[in-house]
């Protein structure tokens, strides 16, 4: 039996529910190996930023979620790519074959990535299923990022 090869593409969501429970869902399926592809973007909000802290901080990345996606009994891979997600997702379909691309999308920078209109891009460049996963809804008042503040109480001030 041939193994479904799947590409996933995220930075910042790689450790999300969304994309745990699609690797989840792939692995019921029968026999997949994955390919966690983090793009090094430059932080958001920053108009400085060094290329190799990026790296670094993408490759600090996909070492945890490699570990995370395989305690979940899935085959997975990761390693970093160029800082733009289109052209590191090319690079990576130009050196493999996958049957899919499964593209994970942080609320706060779904509008960046859209804006490169990456799925849509994807979809006529290549002939891999491209699939694009919801984007957690936005935090509600009170919570920023991944902090919460559990003595400050969320609702109207």
């Amino acid at each position: 039996m041939t193994s479904h090869r799947v590409l996933l593409v995220a930075n910042k969501t790689a450790s999300t529910h969304q994309l745990r429970q699609a690797v989840r869902a792939r692995v019921a399926a029968g026999q997949t190996q994955f390919m966690l592809l983090v793009p090094s973007e430059a932080p958001s909000g920053t108009m400085t930023f060094e290329e190799a802290e990026c790296w670094h901080e993408a490759e600090q990345r996909v070492g945890e979620v490699v570990r995370e996606l395989q305690d979940l009994g899935a085959s997975v891979e990761g390693k970093v790519g160029a800082n733009n997600p289109y052209e590191a997702v090319l690079d990576q379909l130009s050196a493999e074959v996958f049957e899919e691309v499964v593209i994970s999308i942080h609320p706060v920078n779904v509008w960046v990535w859209l804006g490169f209109d990456l799925v849509s891009r994807l979809r006529t460049a290549t002939n891999v299923y491209v699939t694009q996963l919801d984007p957690a809804p936005p935090p509600p008042h009170g919570i920023q990022g991944n902090h919460v503040d559990p003595d400050r109480p969320v609702g109207r001030y």
